[in-house]
Formats: structure tokens, sequence, C-alpha cells
């Protein structure tokens, strides 16, 4: 998912989710907390990304410095999609 600021975001089967500079191509920060695959990524306000996993959760990550703001829970399967909206 393209950010912001020429950076994008991207989910893998280790649970991780990277966020690169797409103008130099390198990577910035990896975020971790997911117990399973990252199937999904979404850029949101303020420097937020969105991430689904097939650990049933969705996570709110400050991509700036790559912590976890919060963690929705409440799917009992794999998440496949999140998107943010537009306000």
């Amino acid at each position: 998912s393209w950010g912001p600021n020429g950076e994008l975001a991207s989910g893998s089967l280790d649970g991780t989710l990277k966020i690169w500079d797409a103008n130099t191509g390198t990577e910035t920060r990896t975020l971790t907390g997911h117990s399973g695959v990252v199937t999904s990524v979404s850029w949101g306000p303020n420097g937020t990304v969105a991430s689904g996993s097939w650990d049933t959760t969705v996570r709110i990550w400050d991509a700036h410095c790559g912590a976890e703001k919060f963690s929705l829970t409440g799917h009992t399967d794999r998440v496949q999609s999140v998107s943010w909206g537009p306000n």
C-alpha cells in the first residue's frame, strides 16, 4: 500500500509488515506483532497503517516509529482485507 510520503507498506507470510522508502528501495522499519500471515495493509491518516492477518486481528500501527497503537479483535477467522474510509 502506498503511503503519503513516497513510502510503501508490505505484509508478509512471516507475520511482519515492512515500511520501505520507495525512492531508494531501502527498508526503513519492520513492524512485528502479528502471529499469522499478514494478508492486507492500508495507509490511514497521520502516518498510521492498518494490517489484517490470519491471526484474526486487525492492528493499527504508527508507521513513523513502528509501534502498534492497538489491536482490533473480534473476527473468528482470518482477516483478508482492510481499507480506510475517505474521512
